[in-house]
């Protein structure tokens, strides 16, 4: 009587499956290209069945390999892919004597005699994903792009870059029966209806806020700027006067949002010299590189109630580290983050109430000029479309509106939005307004202080 075996590969980006009679013929085999963690194994077992007739339970051995072997519940036996790729190369061809595997996560160099291996390298390293990158070589068209450089430490790369992935997205969005794509900051819609796939029958639904808009001041800063050409210290002055004035009309937890860390600096330093008052101010900052404890830390400053006060001047002002660690005295004081737009503390933070009572933005968001996102400019200027809109004004305006997003989390949230860039005053960044912020008020370094104290006395403040 015949012996039927089955092999199952479920590796990173695809599942591999083979029907052994006697462990020499060939009677099934199957492939999809979804691997660990998805539908991957159930879909290739399911053509496995198909294909051969026969159901697991008739099979009567079923082995697994591969970076998701554990997963699958009905083999008998799990087996590493290395000796399974020693095993299999030396099936089809058994004068081989060495295998070189291109994988989703790793490449893997095996030394094999006899159907055995005995020796093997593996590069797990600046080699991941080379599965990945011969995988999109075949689907290479006009929504790529190819370079290629020579990096300082003598490395050369060559970039696969996808400019437009929408026929990507539409592909997978395909294989359901429906999708639903939902953001907050989806402005505006047509951009990211062109970029995420979508069709010109694609429903677009924009959903009012909950929130009234008189829990919110927009306050847009007519004097001051983060373009290059106005950068100097007369700037960084005005923006820090912009911070101080915003701050002393109420005491509270305040986030400020800088287009980098060197502009951040150079403000912080600033309003450190002429504006920093250690009795009622507290000033933290963002670090260029922070773990994850160092974010939690930072973050639970401005979940507590009580603040810790400075008593060592500028040097514990600038370390959020040493504040965390200091004796409660004092509770009246302002809490004032100074961080990056775009960072981690711009998105995906929930404080409500008192935790946050403002946001200060400094600049548009625009990202750096660089190579791709020059490629990316050229793309959609051939397109017809406007390639700055799509390589930096948009994108910008995501992260601006992400930050501003931290405020207002509740129904009796209340608190100050300021854009400080009078860039934010031209109808193209204006366009982009969410419907939310039509009504705002337009000031300027003299005029900032009474708008601010105006809006804190005469909106009702339910926290």
């Amino acid at each position: 009587m015949a012996i039927i075996t089955m092999g199952i590969d479920v590796g990173s980006t695809a599942s591999k499956c083979i029907v052994l009679k006697d462990g020499k013929e060939i009677i099934g085999k199957a492939l999809t290209d979804v691997g660990a963690g998805t539908s991957g194994p159930e879909r290739v077992v399911r053509s496995i069945v198909e294909t051969t007739g026969m159901q697991l339970e008739e099979m009567d051995y079923i082995l697994a390999t591969g970076y998701g072997r554990n997963s699958f519940e009905q083999a008998q036996s799990q087996m590493s892919e290395l000796s399974c790729h020693a095993r299999g190369a030396y099936f089809l061809f058994p004068e081989v004597h060495t295998v070189i595997d291109i994988g989703g996560q790793d490449v893997k160099v095996l030394q094999i005699e006899n159907g055995a291996m005995i020796n093997f390298q593996m590069n797990d390293k600046c080699a991941a994903g080379t599965g990945r990158f011969l995988d999109v070589s075949e689907r290479l068209d006009d929504h790529y792009r190819i370079y290629t450089r020579l990096r300082e430490d003598g490395s050369f790369l060559i970039r696969e870059y996808c400019i437009d992935p929408s026929s990507l997205l539409q592909e997978c969005m395909d294989e359901g029966v429906a999708s639903i794509l939902f953001s907050a900051t989806f402005l505006p819609i047509q951009y990211y209806k062109q970029l995420l796939g979508g069709t010109k029958e694609d429903f677009e639904v924009y959903a009012s806020s909950a929130f009234h808009k008189e829990q919110m001041q927009l306050l847009l800063a007519s004097d001051v700027t983060s373009r290059y050409t106005r950068r100097c210290e007369l700037e960084y002055y005005h923006i820090a006067s912009y911070i101080s004035d915003i701050v002393a009309q109420r005491n509270g937890n305040y986030m400020i949002f800088f287009p980098s860390h060197q502009f951040l600096e150079q403000v912080y330093n600033c309003y450190m010299d002429r504006f920093y008052i250690e009795e009622t101010q507290e000033c933290i900052t963002q670090q260029e590189y922070m773990n994850e404890a160092a974010r939690e830390q930072f973050l639970k400053r401005f979940t507590i109630a009580e603040h810790h006060p400075d008593t060592d001047d500028r040097s514990r002002a600038a370390s959020w580290e040493s504040l965390v660690h200091m004796e409660i005295e004092q509770e009246d004081k302002s809490l004032i983050g100074f961080c990056v737009l775009g960072g981690i503390f711009s998105e995906g933070i929930d404080l409500k109430g008192e935790s946050l009572i403002g946001a200060i933005i400094v600049g548009t968001g625009l990202p750096q000029v660089c190579f791709e996102r020059e490629l990316l400019k050229d793309y959609f200027n051939a397109e017809g479309k406007n390639g700055f809109d799509f390589a930096y004004r948009y994108p910008g305006m995501n992260k601006v509106q992400q930050a501003a997003g931290r405020v207002i989390r509740s129904e009796t949230d209340r608190g100050i939005v300021a854009l400080l860039d009078d860039r934010f005053l031209q109808t193209g960044y204006q366009k982009l307004f969410p419907r939310e912020w039509q009504s705002y008020r337009c000031v300027t370094g003299a005029t900032c202080a009474e708008a601010v104290d105006n809006f804190w006395k005469y909106t009702k403040d339910d926290k």
